[in-house]
């Protein structure tokens, strides 16, 4: 017999059938890719994290809120503002609480590891609810690459900044300015932008600074 061509294929392919296996491979896939990354992810979510993960000691949480600069006036999220919710003020009331009970502890870093997270908010709300406690409190915005405090206190303009400070051009008392808003509150700010803020603030003299507001001040933060 003479071969001919096959007008049906022998087999007809389940498409139905495929594409379910398909879809229920890449589901198990998928399932374990989250449930590794889960697993091997490293990231700070909770409170507990700091202790487990960094082994750290915790001063505690601020809550998180958001609101619009429609709402919010033009008002800083400042523990004085009227805006803020209790819970947001209480949790900077147990935060400083546990600074004043912590001994020995005179100079408070507050610093993150990425910008925008909220550095000066914090610092500020700490030196703000000791202010308000009586103590005396000098807050410095040692951020160099992107001074900020300057807008949070509304200063426009003071003898000198802390940058001419570190570059030797300026005396402590010229970079030294009182709160306006906050008694028993002083500030050193900054207002120029420095590319080698690192290289300025391994210098001696940021040292020597330290030491001379700390003999100064109750807390310097």
């Amino acid at each position: 017999e003479e071969p001919v061509l096959a007008k049906n294929p022998d087999v007809v392919p389940d498409y139905v059938s495929i594409g379910l296996k398909g879809l229920i491979f890449g589901g198990i896939l998928s399932c374990i890719f989250i449930l590794g990354y889960g697993a091997t992810r490293r990231t700070i979510i909770k409170e507990e994290h700091i202790k487990d993960k960094l082994h750290l000691k915790s001063f505690g949480t601020v809550p998180y809120i958001s609101f619009t600069r429609k709402h919010m006036q033009g008002k800083q999220l400042l523990i004085t503002n009227p805006l803020v919710p209790v819970s947001y003020k209480e949790a900077y009331r147990s935060l400083t609480l546990k600074i004043e009970r912590t001994k020995n502890l005179k100079t408070l870093m507050v610093t993150s590891s990425l910008p925008n997270e909220g550095k000066s908010t914090v610092s500020s709300n700490i030196a703000i609810r000791l202010a308000q406690k009586g103590k005396k409190v000098v807050l410095v915005d040692f951020d160099l690459r992107n001074p900020s405090l300057y807008a949070t206190f509304r200063i426009e303009n003071t003898k000198d900044h802390i940058g001419n400070y570190l570059d030797g051009n300026a005396i402590l008392e010229d970079i030294i300015c009182q709160s306006e808003q906050h008694d028993n509150l002083d500030l050193i700010i900054g207002f120029k932008n420095y590319n080698n803020s690192i290289e300025m603030l391994n210098r001696d003299i940021t040292k020597e600074l330290i030491s001379k507001l700390e003999e100064m001040y109750d807390y310097v933060i």
